[in-house]
């Protein structure tokens, strides 16, 4: 659906176990970003000025209800009640730790 002014268009994707990849068919190889926990992924694509010619794509692992902020994440929303974290409880004495890897591989084109 083309809107006539550009926009951010946001897409959370919710239990995502392990990763995701983008396949660049034309180029011939796929990147992908493991992530070490089952967990939340979103992915969020922009028109950047410049007549359309460029969209970017960022993907990253979040624990949120994503670009709702802080007060959206930490209350009572649906993805929350539906068994995907919105929110993470920090402290000092509990260290947090995750780990990811952004990789690049061959794939077929076409």
């Amino acid at each position: 659906m083309p809107f006539a002014e550009d926009i951010e268009d946001l897409l959370q994707l919710t239990g995502i176990d392990g990763g995701v990849a983008l396949h660049y068919r034309d180029a011939g190889f796929r990147a992908r970003l493991s992530v070490s926990s089952s967990g939340t992924a979103i992915a969020a694509a922009r028109p950047i000025p410049g007549g359309g010619r460029h969209v970017a794509l960022g993907v990253e692992p979040v624990a949120s209800a994503f670009d709702l902020g802080p007060a959206v994440s930490t209350a009572a929303n649906p993805l929350a009640r539906a068994g995907t974290p919105t929110a993470l409880a920090f402290a000092p004495d509990r260290p947090f730790l995750t780990r990811y890897r952004l990789s690049a591989e061959p794939a077929p084109t076409g």
